[in-house]
């Protein structure tokens, strides 16, 4: 005799019911947003393009030179004397270079201090650095931003306003 059973519990639909009830409540919350918030809203958003808009970046030319002309000959120099690789990528579009060492080894010896002198100079003008064995290798990052950011007009004044307006609103918090 073949006997069969079945249990059920059954709670899919419940669920399903309670979280669209949930749902239909917060978007309605969400669609009742007041006037005054937004108001406000528009108000942050001009006052951020204004912060912003005071602002632009130039390349700093100098910083550049000193990349292209000093650091990276210097790191080629020790890369070939080490046995590693150098590698300098500029990417003008964000504004940054990179420049990378791979190696076995990276020696300093008594009487040479051409790695002493690079190593100061590269920590002194990267904005930031990294130093870590990576795969049994020596590896170096050096991050350098190439542009500045140069203030170009002053809105203080308009921005200022902008902030009393928003002080002035009831956000009902």
């Amino acid at each position: 005799m073949v006997k069969r059973m079945i249990l059920k519990a059954l709670y899919k639909n419940a669920v399903q019911d309670e979280l669209d009830e949930l749902l239909k409540t917060e978007n309605e919350a969400l669609e009742e947003i007041s006037e005054t918030r937004k108001q406000a809203y528009e108000l942050f958003l001009k006052k951020a393009d204004l912060e912003f808009s005071q602002y632009q970046q130039v390349k700093n030319e100098a910083k550049y030179q000193y990349l292209l002309e000093v650091l990276y000959p210097s790191a080629a120099e020790i890369a070939e004397i080490q046995g590693g690789d150098v590698i300098l990528e500029i990417d003008e579009e964000k504004h940054i270079g990179k420049m990378r060492y791979d190696g076995k080894y990276l020696l300093s010896t008594p009487g040479n201090i051409m790695l002493t002198e690079f190593l100061t100079k590269a920590m002194k003008t990267a904005d930031q650095y990294i130093f870590e064995g990576k795969e049994a290798l020596v590896h170096l990052e050096f991050y350098f931003n190439l542009y500045d950011t140069e203030k170009v007009k002053d809105c203080s004044e308009e921005i200022k306003n902008l902030r009393q307006k928003i002080n002035t609103l009831d956000l009902g918090e």
